[in-house]
């Protein structure tokens, strides 16, 4: 088992290799394997890809993300959701219309009911590196046309 202080360090040092992530205002403390990330970023994106990173080093058991996301600019939250609807249009032409955004503070919570998990993920990395996104709640109900089928005990048999 790796000892607390390395598993700080090699944060850090993925922190530091993340490309494009200013590190700057992102404090690293790690208790029993658990990493707590504080501090601020200027993105959500950058919230997101810190917490990846730290994720990503072994050791680490749990991330605790308590970065704040600091705006430079604010935007409205009609423009975030404009830019949001054609964003996942653009990923997700063919469903994008199952899928409802609602921006409340710069905070968008994705709903609807979608066919595929690629889906549901596509919708939530369209919406990330929005401008003026602080968070992203992905509420999206998987619905697959095509259930599962039971087997028959008599079709097994030899």
């Amino acid at each position: 088992m790796k000892m607390d202080s390395d598993i700080e360090k090699n944060v850090k040092e993925e922190l530091r290799w993340s490309p494009g992530l200013s590190t700057n205002d992102i404090a690293v403390s790690v208790k029993s394997g658990v990493v707590s990330l504080t501090g601020f970023t200027h993105s959500y994106a950058d919230k997101y890809d810190a917490e990846r990173a730290a994720k990503r080093v072994a050791g680490v058991v749990g991330v605790a993300n308590d970065i704040e996301v600091r705006l430079r600019e604010e935007r409205a939250d009609p423009e975030i959701t404009r830019d949001a609807v054609a964003a996942i249009k653009s990923r997700l032409p063919f469903s994008y219309e199952r899928i409802k955004v609602v921006t409340r503070t710069g905070w968008i919570t994705l709903e609807g009911k979608v066919e595929w998990q690629y889906q549901k993920q596509t919708a939530e990395n369209a919406v990330r590196h929005i401008n003026g996104v602080k968070g992203v709640s992905n509420l999206i109900d998987l619905n697959p046309q095509v259930q599962p089928i039971e087997v028959n005990a008599r079709s097994r048999k030899p």
